[in-house]
């Protein structure tokens, strides 16, 4: 006796193509995951470098401050004063604000007066080392191994009486040496290395600023009028 047996095949006709398309799709995904993935890396060195760019501004306006600072303790500190009472160089801390009765006082310092002062006791030191290579070795200067320039400009502004009196001073008003509150506004700038006015440069094209305000006390100053002998 001959026993026949039949084998039914499953018709799987509605189920093309189905493996391809879940290949398709699991791909597509991956390289979805890749590209984000390398955007957000390239972001979060932007912003890494972004980051970099605005604490060095922050302490290159600082460095103003203090360099200001340093010129208004300086012999110079009544030249000094005297400028910013003319209100002849035009300031951007002043600027739109007007005086009926008199001009404006502003005088700005600049980081050339500073590097003036460095070289009349440092001769060759300038206010930022600059990056340098030795036989393949890059050694970093003040900003970095990059080709970058630092500059600050410092505005004295307002100027008037101090709050309270300064501590050994005449406070009977009699003294020809004065006390004075001036307001000092730093702006302080890194940029590519190269022209200010064009920052001419082919792999870094940004100029970051940053400014500061300071109130100081400069003195003893000679009072209006009065006269004493240096």
């Amino acid at each position: 006796m001959v026993t026949r047996t039949t084998r039914t095949i499953p018709k799987r006709r509605g189920e093309r193509g189905a493996a391809i398309f879940v290949v398709v799709m699991v791909l597509t995904m991956l390289t979805a995951i890749g590209v984000f993935a390398i955007r957000a890396a390239s972001l979060a060195e932007a912003a890494s470098g972004y980051d970099r760019q605005n604490t060095q501004n922050h302490y290159v306006g600082e460095y103003g401050l203090y360099g200001a600072v340093t010129e208004l303790s300086s012999p110079r500190r009544d030249w000094y004063y005297n400028q910013m009472k003319k209100g002849a160089e035009p300031c951007t801390a002043t600027k739109g604000i007007t005086s009926a009765i008199s001009t404006v006082p502003c005088f700005p310092i600049q980081a050339s007066d500073v590097q003036a002062s460095v070289n009349g006791n440092f001769s060759g030191r300038p206010l930022f080392e600059p990056a340098t290579t030795t036989s393949g070795k890059v050694t970093p200067g003040s900003l970095g191994p990059a080709g970058l320039d630092g500059d600050f400009r410092v505005e004295m502004s307002d100027p008037g009486p101090v709050g309270m009196p300064v501590a050994g001073t005449d406070v009977g008003g009699t003294s020809v040496w004065k006390y004075y509150q001036v307001t000092l506004t730093s702006v302080g700038q890194v940029r590519p290395a190269g022209d200010p006015t064009t920052c001419v440069n082919t792999t870094a094209g940004v100029a970051g600023n940053e400014t500061g305000r300071a109130f100081v006390v400069m003195g003893p100053l000679l009072s209006p009028g009065g006269s004493a002998a240096k």
